[in-house]
C-alpha cells in the first residue's frame, strides 16, 4: 500500500490506498468505490450520440446522467437508451429528454412535431424536455430566429402543462430567453401552472451580469457547468460563480462534445481506437439532423484501461471522443475557484441533482390549469 494524498476526492486528511503502478486491480476497485461514495452527475449529455461512453462502469459511477435529444430524428434512440439502461441501473438514474434543438427548429416548427411529442409526454411520466431554447448566432445565419423563438415557447408551454423540467441551450439570447418566459405567464390565468418545474440552463456561459435576473425571473432555475479550456473563458466562469448560490450548481459533460484539453490525445493509429467500435448506421433526417441506430456487440466490455478510445461518430480523424468520466475536470476547475475540494462540489451538486430529478417532480398527465 502506497500512502499519498488523493489529489481529486480527498482533500483534508491522508489515505492509504493502492496506486495503479502497485496494484493495478486494487486501484480500480478503490477508484470506482470512491466514485460511487460521491454520487457523481453528469447533468447534460447526448450519450445516445456515443455508444462506447455508456457501459457498465459508467453506470456504477454515477447517480444521475441526463440524456438529451436534439431532434425527432434521435428522440426514439433517446428511449431507447433509457428504457435499456434504467431496470439495471442499480442506483444510478438515466433521465431522458426529448425535445428540438434551435439548430433544428425551422424544419420541426410544425403541429405534428409538437403532437408526437406531447404523446410521448403523456406515455413516459420520466421523460423531460430539451434540448430545448435559442441560438442567436445560429438564428442569424439560418434566418430562423422568429422561428426558434415560437419553438422554444410551445415546448415550454408542453413542459408547464406536463409539469417536467427542461434543459435550454442559450447562445447570445439571455435576453431572449427571459422574454420567453414572460411570455409564457402573460398567456395564462393568474395562478396557473405553465413554466416548466426546473430549469437548466446548458453549459451556461452567459456570463455574471445575467445570473441575477435567471434567478429572478426563472422558477427553480439551475446553472450547469462543463469544462472551460481558454483562460478568458475560465475568468468568465470565476466571476459567473461568485453569483450563482450553491444550491443551483450543476455540472456536466456535453458528452461527446466539448472534450476538455486535459485529456491525453491517443493517436489515430493506435489499433484501441478501433477495438471497441460498433457497427454504426447513420441516415440523414428531414429536419437535417443525423439518425445513429447502434447494433450492441458482446465484445463491446470495457477492460479497465484508462486509454481514451475513439467512437465511430466522435472519430479518430483528430478528434476525440468526451465522456462521462471526464466530469472530474469539472468538478476540480469549479472547486478551485469556489475554494473547496472536487468531492465536495460533487456532494453539492449531487443533492442538487437528487432535488430536480426526483420522481414526484413529474406526473404523467397535464397538470389542471387553474391551479397552483
Amino acid at each position: 500500500m502506497n500512502c499519498q494524498r488523493h489529489p481529486w476526492f480527498v482533500s483534508t486528511f491522508d489515505f492509504c490506498f493502492p496506486t495503479e503502478q502497485t496494484s493495478p486491480n486494487g486501484y480500480a476497485s478503490f477508484r470506482a468505490t470512491m466514485l460511487r461514495a460521491v454520487k457523481l452527475v453528469d447533468a447534460h449529455t447526448h450519450l445516445h450520440m456515443c455508444p462506447l461512453a455508456v457501459q457498465a462502469a459508467t453506470v456504477e459511477s454515477f447517480s444521475h446522467l441526463a440524456v438529451c435529444a436534439t431532434s425527432p430524428g434521435d428522440w426514439e434512440t433517446v428511449l431507447e437508451l433509457a428504457e435499456a439502461r434504467n431496470p439495471q441501473q442499480q442506483g444510478c438514474k438515466i433521465v431522458p429528454y426529448l425535445g428540438v434543438h434551435p439548430w433544428w427548429a425551422k424544419h420541426n416548427s410544425t403541429e405534428r412535431t409538437l403532437a408526437d411529442l406531447r404523446r410521448l409526454l403523456e406515455q413516459h411520466p420520466r421523460l423531460q424536455v430539451g434540448e430545448i431554447g435559442l441560438d442567436k448566432i445560429h438564428g442569424k445565419r439560418r434566418k430562423d430566429f422568429p422561428a426558434q423563438k415560437e419553438l422554444f415557447r410551445k415546448q415550454l408551454l408542453l413542459a408547464g402543462e406536463f409539469s417536467r423540467g427542461v434543459q435550454v441551450h442559450c447562445v447570445q439570447s439571455g435576453g431572449g430567453i427571459v422574454e420567453e418566459y414572460d411570455a409564457v405567464v402573460a398567456s395564462g390565468s393568474p395562478g396557473a401552472q405553465l413554466l416548466p418545474v426546473y430549469t437548466i440552463l446548458h453549459s451556461y456561459i452567459l456570463g455574471p451580469d445575467l445570473v441575477p435576473l435567471f434567478l429572478q425571473k426563472i422558477p427553480n432555475v439551475y446553472f450547469s457547468f462543463a469544462y472551460h479550456n481558454k483562460p478568458e473563458a475560465v475568468e468568465r466562469l470565476r466571476a459567473t460563480l461568485r453569483k450563482v448560490p450553491l444550491d443551483r450548481i450543476l455540472v456536466e459533460t456535453d458528452s461527446p462534445a466539448q472534450t476538455p484539453d486535459v485529456v491525453p490525445v491517443v493517436s489515430a493509429e493506435d489499433d484501441k481506437t478501433l477495438e471497441f467500435c460498433e457497427e454504426v448506421v447513420t441516415s440523414t433526417e428531414n429536419d437535417g439532423s443525423s439518425r445513429f441506430q447502434f447494433v450492441t456487440k458482446t465484445a463491446l466490455q470495457p477492460d479497465g484501461s484508462t486509454v481514451l478510445h475513439f467512437c465511430p461518430c466522435c472519430g479518430p480523424s483528430g478528434r476525440r471522443d468526451n465522456k462521462p468520466e471526464n466530469i472530474r475536470f469539472v468538478l476540480e476547475q469549479v472547486g478551485s475557484i469556489l475554494e473547496k475540494s472536487a468531492a465536495e462540489v460533487a456532494e453539492i451538486v449531487a443533492r442538487n441533482a437528487e432535488r430536480i430529478f426526483s420522481d414526484d417532480l413529474s406526473t404523467s398527465s397535464p397538470v389542471d390549469r387553474g391551479k397552483t
